[in-house]
């Protein structure tokens, strides 16, 4: 119904609303922050990156080659194997007679080709090691003490002669230490720890062979170090 001269009907409503005591108006819902992500800090960031990879080493291979593992991980990688010599008829020929194909008068200086026999050597030690100074050296700690094996001097030298895949082409004896048994544990360590990778172009010789001799010794400070290896690059064939 209507009244003539009263106010409109919503005033009124408004008015009766104000004055009956109505709940208030709950506020209207906030949104919550977003998580914030945690920062890292310059040091986080800097430990997560990945290496740097320095390719500007003066050695005539592409980065591909020298960051590819040189050849299959060894099964001698694992726990230390004990040490089985092998016959000595096996290495009658690089004990007895050996004829060197490294002379003084068919060698050229290494040059830059120093940095990358650097690098294959140490590939090669890590295949090694395991074999000579984790296995056959600690095989004879249980040796009485005047054991002719024991002398810290025990020193032989073998000559190592590589092909570019890396498996030996030719090996033998170049200084004896004296013990037959010793000599026999250095060349059956290095015959077992082939193959040894694809060997860069900047250490092959002209007639397609690696050539390195390496000294192998008692002590076990010095044992198969890449200390005592000499790599040689061949400027004629052997004769």
């Amino acid at each position: 119904m209507r009244f003539a001269g009263s106010a409109p009907l919503a005033a009124v409503a408004l008015f009766a609303c104000a004055g009956a005591g109505a709940p208030p108006r709950a506020p209207d819902a906030v949104a919550a922050p977003a998580p914030q992500q945690p920062v890292r800090s310059p040091l986080s960031l800097a430990d997560t990156s990945p290496p740097r990879v320095d390719h500007d080493v003066p050695c005539p291979v592409p980065p591909s080659e020298r960051e590819r593992p040189v050849g299959p991980l060894p099964r001698h990688l694992g726990p230390p194997q004990p040490f089985v010599p092998s016959p000595v008829d096996r290495w009658r020929p690089a004990l007895e007679g050996y004829v060197r194909r490294v002379t003084l008068g068919n060698q050229k200086p290494l040059n830059a080709s120093a940095v990358c026999f650097a690098v294959y050597l140490s590939e090669m030690h890590k295949r090694i090691h395991p074999l000579f100074a984790d296995s056959f050296l600690a095989s004879l700690d249980s040796l009485p003490p005047g054991d002719p094996m024991n002398d810290a001097q025990l020193t032989t030298r073998l000559e190592v002669v590589l092909t570019r895949d890396g498996h030996i082409q030719q090996m033998g004896v170049v200084r004896s230490s004296t013990l037959t048994a010793f000599d026999v544990a250095a060349l059956d360590s290095v015959d077992r720890a082939q193959p040894f990778g694809p060997a860069p172009d900047g250490i092959v010789s002209p007639d397609g062979f690696v050539y390195l001799a390496w000294e192998f010794h008692r002590n076990e400070v010095y044992a198969c170090s890449t200390m005592g290896v000499r790599p040689y690059l061949l400027a004629s064939p052997p004769p």
